[in-house]
């Protein structure tokens, strides 16, 4: 929780894009915009609050306890916006030490492992809210069971999330599904699971000659 109070989005933001004119702050944890996005809860902490970070962290009971920090390189952007969150971790008061890895040690070694402290690394989010299933549900984090395959790899286990977007998954209403979808990203800040730090845009192209019928 302390960490949430410590990150300043404006200042990921400014590492990513420079120019206020090109981004925008959103505080929603998954998805930002569309039907699918909720920003309800995080009042709190779109300010940065430096003085409530460190109460927390003591009443945590931490004691300067070196935390490895999984810092992705070779990617764009990514090592610079880890530096500013390393920095505003040590400013919180965390003994804070990075890590660097490249993309293939992230990807096929450290993740599959849950072997990170703390780490920041790229996920893609396709309009179809399915992928939210295969990312947060209890049976995909890595494990024997799974042989280590499973794309949860934030390693949450949350059963009624994991109930929640199974039910998403088998729902046809479109506001039904957004409304259960809501429900367990609402669990996920509940649980502190990840920091809403930035999202890029994502587009699709097609040709109206080559596509029949509406398009959404």
């Amino acid at each position: 929780e302390a960490l949430l109070y410590m990150v300043n989005q404006e200042d990921i933001m400014q590492a990513v894009a420079g120019n206020k004119d090109y981004w925008r702050t959103c505080f929603a944890w998954l998805i930002c915009g569309g039907p699918n996005a909720s920003e309800a809860g995080t009042e709190a902490f779109r300010k940065p609050d430096l003085a409530k970070a460190r109460q927390l962290l003591k009443e945590s009971g931490y004691n300067g306890e070196k935390v490895v920090f999984m810092r992705p390189t070779g990617i764009n952007m990514i090592p610079d916006i880890a530096e500013v969150v390393i920095q505003e971790l040590k400013e919180a008061g965390f003994n804070v030490v990075a890590d660097n890895c490249e993309a293939e040690c992230v990807f096929q070694k450290r993740l599959p492992a849950l072997d990170y402290d703390l780490g920041m690394y790229i996920s893609t989010a396709p309009p179809d809210p399915a992928y939210l299933t295969g990312s947060f549900v209890c049976d995909q984090v890595p494990s024997e069971a799974n042989e280590f395959t499973g794309q949860n790899s934030q390693g949450w286990c949350n059963e009624e999330a994991t109930d929640l977007l199974h039910k998403a998954d088998e729902t046809i209403d479109l506001d039904e599904r957004a409304a259960l979808i809501k429900q367990a990203i609402g669990l996920m800040r509940q649980d502190w699971v990840m920091l809403p730090t930035f999202q890029f845009p994502k587009s699709g192209v097609y040709r109206t000659d080559k596509v029949g019928g509406p398009v959404e």
